[in-house]
């Protein structure tokens, strides 16, 4: 990325990495997110999820900016981790709607109202 970033640069430069990079060193991110927030439960005593992980990280990125960091890196990092937790959190959703239809189903088979 050059002196001037745009936009369209950090959101490329974000998606190289998330798509590209990151997802094949560590794997998807409900997968490598999902280790981090197992970790952090047992540490703190309170249940995170994938999507947690993505929001603490934008937090953390967040703070270095305001502690005066002056790299688009950062910025490149908030946009990453929009993109994983948006796609951790439909994820979750999608699952979860599945297993409301599937409990609905079973409900229907076995006469359940």
């Amino acid at each position: 990325m050059g002196e001037q970033s745009t936009r369209e640069d950090i959101l490329r430069a974000a998606m190289k990495i998330v798509c590209e990079g990151r997802a094949q060193e560590y794997g998807g991110p409900e997968d490598s997110f999902g280790r981090i927030a197992m970790l952090w439960s047992a540490y703190v005593g309170y249940m995170f999820e994938p999507k947690d992980v993505a929001a603490m990280m934008i937090l953390l990125k967040a703070a270095r900016i305001a502690g005066g960091s002056g790299s688009v890196d950062n910025w490149v990092d908030i946009a990453g981790y929009a993109a994983c937790g948006g796609e951790c959190m439909e994820k979750r959703r999608r699952e979860e709607a599945a297993a409301k239809r599937e409990a609905m189903k079973k409900e229907s088979r076995n006469g359940v109202v």
